[in-house]
């Protein structure tokens, strides 16, 4: 397996890519057909011809708005091949919040599912179409028309190794290559700039806090190209060190259940909503899996999760264990983790991997043990910016940190430890109080399956709400958590709901749940 020192980081993605497929290993499967890594840059080059053709050039961004696929995973290195920006949304993003986001961005070119987005053809912007069979000769999907007839289209669509050649563009380190569209750092929706070097070093980043790895790992990519931890840890910090990828274009737990015996899969990662689902339809329960290393982010872990994926594993006979992270897209996803490497702590975000540097900072100095802060971020996998500008920048001993709204801790040991969001704290008779620390005691208990605390106003007065998902009466909850939170941290509003509104990521959507 090749060593992280052999890569060169101030490269272009695809260049950065190309350096780790070139000695041909099997690279990509979907739907039992796979392909090793020379003909997956033959696929590459003939998508970037077929982009050109439709006057992609050097610096142009061009929005994608695709489920997981192999010709994702193609169009999104093709990009790079000319030099261009890739801009990557949600694939059932609305129409009008497409075009939006493409403005922000100067993109006129967006690359789309063709089940999703075959009839539309707006004035001032290209849109190219791709299908679930666009490789009909090797990669396509069982039971779809690789005809891909999805009605009379009034665009251009993509079938592969017949577009010719055109001459790869190179970028540096500096060059931008990728936008992803986040929540902020201030809780307002903003626009990651990632340059090739920072995407480029979350492979030291994700790669260092596993074992070193065999000759036949495999990662299912279960989180999409728009979510950070997807387009990193799932693919680009993966894939060109070797490791097979298998993409899951659509969440279905059992069907994934399946695939990850199928497919012998090694490596894991996703959001805690993502490993629920999968422990409820026995996913992680039968003999044939293959499972090393499983890892969550993007959101807290419930402890009762991770106690019962690690216990299913160690009934298994395997050493895999489910490992917390911290990360945000601003830094390239993964940040801090728990490792085989280093150690699990229970409760922790465990500690910065390669490349990372976290502080706690209090606004005045670094803190001390056990004492809240802010969480500071540095090192090479940091965005440059937010297109929109807005971003917060702390110098802390001639070193620029962003300050990324996360409050947490480090103990005596130098763990480190997520309590909330800045922008999710209130403060009451000068008491600060973090609604993440009420909703992890609400999850503690076992009839809470989900819940979010927001601030709202009762009676004139300004008082936290409780919005939860489970059995419990909400007299019963009230008295549960009055036996582990302060007056303060008390909600006045509960509410049961039969479920909680979420973000295109998966994730609670505070804002919606009033």
């Amino acid at each position: 397996m090749t060593t992280t020192s052999t890569f060169n980081y101030d490269q272009s993605l695809y260049d950065f890519l190309k350096d780790g497929l070139e000695k041909d290993r099997p690279a990509l499967t979907f739907w039992g057909k796979t392909v090793k890594g020379r003909e997956l840059l033959a696929y590459i080059a003939d998508f970037a011809a077929f982009l050109a053709g439709y006057g992609v050039k050097r610096g142009d961004v061009v929005t994608l708005v695709l489920p997981n696929l192999p010709v994702s995973v193609v169009a999104f290195y093709a990009v790079s091949y000319l030099g261009g920006v890739i801009s990557v949304l949600h694939p059932l993003t609305p129409r009008d919040k497409i075009l939006s986001e493409m403005d922000k961005t100067g993109s006129k070119v967006v690359v789309a599912f063709d089940k999703l987005h075959f009839d539309w053809d707006p004035e001032g912007v290209r849109l190219l179409l791709v299908g679930a069979g666009a490789f009909r000769s090797k990669l396509f999907a069982k039971g779809v028309d690789i005809v891909n007839r999805v009605g009379k289209c009034l665009s251009p669509r993509y079938e592969s190794m017949k577009h010719g050649f055109v001459p790869h563009e190179s970028q540096t380190g500096e060059d931008v290559c990728l936008y992803l569209h986040s929540g902020g750092t201030t809780g307002e929706p903003k626009t990651v700039v990632l340059t090739c070097h920072a995407l480029n070093a979350s492979l030291p980043a994700t790669v260092g806090i596993n074992p070193p790895p065999t000759d036949h790992e495999c990662m299912l990519m279960l989180l999409p190209l728009f979510h950070g931890f997807g387009v990193s840890v799932c693919m680009h910090a993966v894939l060109p060190y070797g490791v097979r990828i298998v993409p899951v274009p659509k969440f279905e737990p059992k069907r994934i259940a399946r695939l990850l015996r199928r497919h012998h899969a090694t490596l894991l990662a996703g959001v805690p909503a993502l490993y629920s689902k999968l422990l409820s339809v026995g996913a992680f329960d039968r003999k044939g899996l293959s499972l090393t290393t499983a890892y969550c982010g993007g959101d807290v872990l419930d402890p009762a999760i991770k106690r019962e994926f690690d216990r299913r594993m160690q009934d298994l006979g395997l050493p895999c264990r489910l490992y917390q992270g911290w990360g945000l897209a601003e830094g390239v996803a993964v940040c801090c983790a728990n490792s085989a490497v280093w150690g699990d702590k229970p409760g922790s975000i465990g500690r910065p991997v390669e490349g990372v540097d976290v502080l706690v900072w209090t606004g005045e100095r670094i803190a001390d043990p056990n004492e809240k802060g802010e969480l500071l971020l540095a090192g090479e996998t940091l965005m440059k910016g937010y297109l929109e500008g807005g971003e917060r920048w702390v110098t802390v001993d001639g070193k620029r940190y962003l300050a990324t709204g996360d409050v947490g801790y480090r103990d005596e040991d130098g763990w480190l430890y997520y309590v909330g969001r800045n922008k999710r704290m209130s403060v009451f008779a000068g008491v600060n109080v973090y609604h993440q620390e009420v909703e992890q005691q609400a999850l503690a208990l076992s009839s809470v399956k989900e819940c979010a605390v927001v601030e709202t106003v009762a009676d004139g007065k300004p008082c936290l709400a409780l919005y939860y998902v489970g059995e419990i009466d909400k007299s019963d909850l009230i008295a549960a958590l009055s036996r582990t939170l302060n007056r303060y941290q008390l909600p006045r509003l509960i509410v049961r709901r039969a479920e909680l509104p979420k973000t295109p990521t998966g994730k609670v959507d505070y804002r919606r749940c009033e």
